[in-house]
């Protein structure tokens, strides 16, 4: 017959088969021994363990912690001196095997020599093959206390030094070189500095448009003579302010234009080229050309107007272009259109007029 062990036994629960007695101590059925008592054992030296009180919440709590990291590659507290070392313990001599218990009337933790039962060894391969064999009281306390803190992983700690991880020891040689040159902003320093504060200059009630003139001792404000003293300016736009006399580039036209006072108005005067509409030809006779005319916009200006016709136009043998792709051309005295021979009105006119049967038409066409 097959051990048969209850289905949901309680701590401390024996089951009993072929001799041997086994007890529930909560994880596993553990062997009694071969001595059986009479009474229901209490092991003290279970009970008494710090680990006869952890439940499953503080395993999971545990695995949880263990999921945050190694705390021990964080920097913490490895050392806390020896247990000798605490005001609330008292050691006498010390003898192996001792513990230490908690005395009320002391106030104090003693070291004390254990008076379990020992009429006979037990050897418990569960426990002892457990992580949790190892587990004390003070294991508990600062697993508790650190699952307490929280989860360090979500705390964003310094994981690496960022720009500190340039810095090596010549460059805080030099830092500490420099700090003691002592504090710059205590050593008057010259931070900004006013024209009439120079040495060899001299400002008095300064004018719009004087300029800086030496004297032969110093540099003192007056108004410009000759012509000196003007601005010139290279720009598409009019400069935002000006004196007469200044010079202006117009560099999108490529005139030259010089700022004038007429006695009652100041503005800008085209001073070159000649001044004329750049856009008109004025005078009597021919304009040269030594180049082809090319607008610089495409299909924008057109040659004479609706208006203002232009009155002959003089070709050789070349051709009128269209955007359709046919041309029109003169060579030879003919007119074509496209390649084909265009025939005039009038003489179209007077073919018809002339001739005495369709035949006579057509022959007076195809002999053009």
């Amino acid at each position: 017959m097959a051990l048969d062990f209850p289905a949901s036994p309680n701590i401390n629960d024996t089951y009993t088969f072929g001799g041997v007695t086994w007890t529930w101590d909560g994880t596993t059925w553990k062997v009694l021994g071969r001595f059986q008592f009479t009474s229901t054992e209490t092991d003290p030296v279970f009970s008494a363990s710090p680990a006869n009180n952890i439940l499953t919440q503080n395993i999971t709590n545990w695995n949880l912690a263990y999921g945050w990291g190694d705390h021990s590659a964080a920097g913490y507290l490895t050392s806390i001196g020896g247990i000798g070392g605490h005001t609330d313990v008292t050691l006498a001599t010390l003898q192996d095997a001792q513990l230490l218990r908690y005395s009320v009337a002391n106030a104090r933790w003693e070291n004390w020599t254990p008076n379990y039962l020992t009429s006979y060894t037990e050897t418990d391969p569960v426990f002892t093959a457990s992580p949790a064999g190892g587990i004390t009281g003070t294991n508990i306390a600062n697993w508790n206390t650190a699952y307490g803190w929280g989860d360090h992983s979500t705390q964003g700690y310094l994981t690496s030094l960022g720009d500190a991880a340039g810095v090596t020891a010549a460059k805080i040689a030099n830092w500490d070189t420099a700090y003691g040159w002592g504090d710059h902003s205590t050593q008057g320093y010259l931070t900004s500095v006013a024209l009439n504060d120079v040495s060899d200059v001299t400002i008095t009630s300064p004018s719009n448009g004087e300029v800086l003139t030496y004297n032969g001792s110093g540099w003192v404000n007056s108004a410009p003579t000759g012509g000196g003293g003007a601005n010139v300016t290279i720009s598409d736009t009019a400069p935002g302010s000006a004196n007469a006399g200044d010079l202006w580039w117009e560099s999108d036209t490529g005139r030259l234009k010089i700022y004038y006072n007429d006695t009652d108005s100041t503005q800008w005067v085209d001073a070159s080229p000649p001044l004329a509409d750049a856009t008109s030809i004025g005078g009597q006779g021919t304009v040269s050309m030594r180049a082809s005319i090319i607008p610089d916009t495409n299909a924008a200006y057109d040659i004479g107007s609706a208006e203002y016709k232009i009155r002959d136009l003089y070709l050789d043998s070349g051709s009128i272009h269209t955007p359709s792709g046919n041309n029109l051309s003169f060579y030879g005295g003919n007119l074509t259109w496209g390649g084909d021979d265009v025939i005039m009105l009038q003489d179209l006119k007077d073919m018809m007029a002339n001739a005495t049967s369709f035949e006579d038409f057509k022959n007076a066409i195809m002999g053009l």
